[in-house]
């Protein structure tokens, strides 16, 4: 292959790695969940990562052997693993973070949960039923804690050469977000129906109980 078509299929690589890197950032700051250590250990990924394709680009630019060429594609794949380590280790935290957080607001609602109960009162048909539905909810919203927290510090001491070693690391990282994210959505969802019974007596007992925005 001659040497220019190498280095612009090297460069059409890097590329793709460097758009991709920078819909990340984008996510990254897009995000209003993810936590302050958080966010600072996702950009210095994504921007070390990014500037280190950079320099990748402006040695080969330059190349004037083949072989230069061939070191360069393989740093792109094996020293950086973008698609593989970098892309799932930003969106997991990501989401993580955002149902640890919607966890935490839908916790915040609690005690105002238990006070509509209480002041709906056994003599209400809709009180029993909110009770049960509310240790439903309350279940579902400390599993959301107990099964993620801890999982984005994790994923964060990883570094993009801990591949192909970590790859079970990085799925079981997956398969958390989104059971946490189910857990959350299950718990809105009974927060919903809470609100729905007691207040379907004309109680009032709304007032106080919605859901976090």
């Amino acid at each position: 292959m001659p040497l220019k078509d190498a280095v612009d299929l090297v460069r059409g690589a890097i590329d793709r790695r460097l758009a991709r890197l920078a819909t990340l950032s984008d996510e990254i700051d897009a995000s209003s969940t993810l936590t302050t250590p958080d966010r600072a250990a996702l950009s210095a990924l994504v921007s070390g990562t990014a500037g280190s394709l950079e320099q990748l680009a402006a040695n080969i630019a330059v190349a004037t052997t083949i072989e230069d060429v061939r070191s360069a594609d393989a740093s792109v794949v094996l020293d950086h693993h973008v698609f593989a380590f970098i892309v799932p280790v930003v969106t997991t935290v990501i989401s993580i973070d955002s149902s640890l957080a919607a966890a935490a607001r839908l916790a915040a609602q609690e005690p105002a949960i238990e006070a509509a109960i209480a002041a709906a009162g056994s003599s209400r048909r809709g009180a029993p039923v909110g009770d049960v539905l509310y240790r439903s909810f309350a279940s579902r919203v400390a599993l959301v804690p107990a099964i993620a927290g801890g999982t984005s510090a994790g994923l964060l001491q990883l570094a993009p050469t801990s591949l192909p070693g970590s790859l079970r690391v990085l799925a079981s990282a997956e398969d958390t977000a989104k059971a946490a994210a189910r857990d959350v959505a299950a718990a809105d969802a009974l927060l919903g129906r809470i609100v729905t019974v007691l207040a379907s007596d004309g109680s009032g007992t709304r007032r106080g109980v919605g859901r976090p925005r």
